[in-house]
């Protein structure tokens, strides 16, 4: 038999490595568990990095997206700022076209726009003393060569424009003013301009 000291000894001994055996698988499993709660950690932490990354991401694509589109409008402003310099400056030559070509302006739009031939001619005051009764007898006389009444008459009446004329007859006008033929090609005249001015 053994002596109560080797029992006490052995039986300390089995407790030791039980102690230590329990020990040990306590702190694999602890280890599991921190490498677990760890990787849930990073994961959390990648999660929120990458919806960080992708908020600012599109914080700032929406930034440079409206910053793109302010400059464009502020570009398109300038162009159209420009365009209607260059529309001003048509207005300005228009209007200080000399007698001879203005008259002969005036001539030829009013044989086109003509209708009946007996029409009133409505025009700018500054305009009554050039389109006058020896202009409108001229351009009659070619009204008639074409085959029309020939009988247009300037009216007493005057309107605004800085220039061209105004055809009255009994149920129409045909504004034929400088404003009114720029304004109908102005479309047309934005684009040729624009061409010019920014290819």
């Amino acid at each position: 038999m053994a002596s109560p000291g080797k029992l006490q000894e052995r039986i300390l001994g089995e407790a030791r490595e039980r102690a230590a055996a329990i020990l040990q698988e306590a702190e694999a499993e602890a280890a599991k568990l921190r490498a677990a709660g760890s990787g849930k950690a990073l994961a959390a932490a990648a999660k929120i990095r990458e919806r960080g990354e992708a908020e600012a991401e599109e914080r700032a694509r929406r930034i440079i997206t409206l910053a793109q589109l302010e400059l464009r409008r502020e570009i398109l402003a300038a162009k159209q700022e420009l365009v209607d310099e260059v529309f001003a400056q048509v207005m300005g030559k228009l209007a200080h076209l000399s007698d001879e070509e203005y008259l002969a302006w005036m001539e030829e739009r009013l044989l086109e726009a003509v209708v009946s031939g007996d029409e009133e001619v409505i025009v700018a005051a500054k305009d009554r003393k050039r389109i006058n009764g020896k202009f409108l007898a001229g351009v009659n006389a070619k009204l008639r060569q074409a085959g029309k009444k020939g009988e247009l008459k300037l009216s007493g009446d005057v309107r605004p424009m800085t220039g061209g004329f105004i055809l009255k007859g009994e149920r129409m006008e045909i504004n034929s003013s400088f404003e009114a033929l720029i304004a109908s090609q102005r479309d047309e005249l934005e684009q040729l301009a624009a061409e010019v001015l920014f290819e």
